[in-house]
């Protein structure tokens, strides 16, 4: 994410160009002058698409997180909640009893949902 825009970078850049064209005009010659500016254009591009590189990755951090706690409760531990309830189904296998009553409850869930 970048803060500002393209535009940012061609003010900027332009800033630079003229400011150093116009210093260096009357010590050197005048296409010898505008080569150097526009490298000097070129490098204050570079330098603008940076600060605002910058400008936007502390922006990102200074914002809220909209995940919820519990996401972020798994992606700090490294597993999903998921990840949980497949382990226990390994070690403690359902009855098909109970299967059809946990998907009886789901339907339900889905039903009240919609």
């Amino acid at each position: 994410m970048m803060a500002g825009s393209i535009l940012f970078n061609m003010c900027f850049s332009l800033f630079g160009f003229i400011l150093y064209f116009l210093l260096s005009f009357n010590v050197k010659f005048a296409t010898r002058s505008a080569i150097e500016s526009l490298i000097v254009f070129l490098v204050f591009f570079v330098l603008s698409f940076l600060i605002r590189w910058m400008a936007g990755y502390a922006l990102a951090l200074n914002e809220p997180s909209s995940l919820s706690m519990t996401e972020q409760d798994a992606e700090i531990s490294g597993k999903a909640p998921v990840n949980d309830v497949i382990q226990n189904l390994k070690e403690y296998p359902a009855s098909p009893v109970e299967t059809e009553k946990v998907m009886e409850y789901v339907k339900n869930l889905l039903k009240e949902d919609s």
